[in-house]
């Protein structure tokens, strides 16, 4: 199975939470990302799929996506963002006190894409972990460096967010096929400077509509669909 959408509009959705940020706050040092050369344009999806540029663009925005090469792991791409990140913020990988990783297509379900990276960066004073909230991972990952910092118990935290989605798209299904790609980004969260950094978070979760985004046996850096 692949990615499949089952969308059903509600009138009565989840109100968010808003959580102030408590102690010292935290601010983005340094950002990286990472995409692979390989670019599919929304013209190729049309040689594969039932579907159009205009109709892409028209709903989506989208006219291009980047798709991984046969072989290039999550890893490989989270890994090269990140190092991109630390050199944004001017930090060596042994400054790390964290490692978080947002992701719904890891290699395997383990060992962490996390712990993996901290053994490619030699980052060992660094504790890691995977998150997985689909799309939102990345902005979970932010808050959760966040509360570490403010709560003075982490100093320097990576946060990576990255995906190689293109090996689980259903392509007869134009309502997601044409939306994912694969890539990787990163930022180094550190304490802010005096009256700078993050205010505050708003976050929800509607685990009632589960089965308008679905994703289910596909074996995990295995799986590898027709791809254009």
């Amino acid at each position: 199975m692949a990615i499949t959408t089952a969308y059903k509009a509600r009138s009565d959705a989840v109100p968010l939470r808003s959580f102030k940020t408590k102690g010292r706050r935290s601010a983005i040092a340094g950002m990286g990302v990472y995409a692979p050369d390989k670019i599919v344009t929304n013209f190729d999806l049309e040689k594969v799929m039932e579907t159009s540029d205009k109709w892409i663009t028209e709903r989506t925005g989208i006219r291009a996506r980047h798709f991984a090469e046969p072989g290039t792991t999550t890893l490989e791409l989270a890994t090269r963002a990140a190092q991109s990140a630390l050199d944004n913020a001017g930090l060596k990988a042994s400054d790390l006190d964290m490692i978080l990783v947002g992701t719904s297509s890891p290699d395997g379900p383990f060992p962490s894409i996390a712990c993996r990276i901290q053994d490619e960066l030699d980052a060992p004073g660094a504790v890691a972990w995977d998150l997985l909230a689909a799309c939102t991972s990345f902005m979970y990952g932010l808050s959760t460096a966040d509360s570490y910092i403010a709560s003075e118990r982490a100093d320097k935290v990576l946060v990576i967010g990255a995906e190689v989605l293109s090996r689980m798209l259903d392509y007869s299904n134009r309502g997601t096929a044409v939306i994912f790609g694969d890539g990787a980004g990163a930022a180094v969260v550190t304490p802010a400077p005096e009256g700078a950094g993050f205010l505050s978070w708003c976050l929800g979760s509607d685990g009632r509509g589960y089965e308008q985004v679905t994703c289910g046996n596909v074996p995990l850096g295995a799986y590898a669909a027709k791809e254009p």
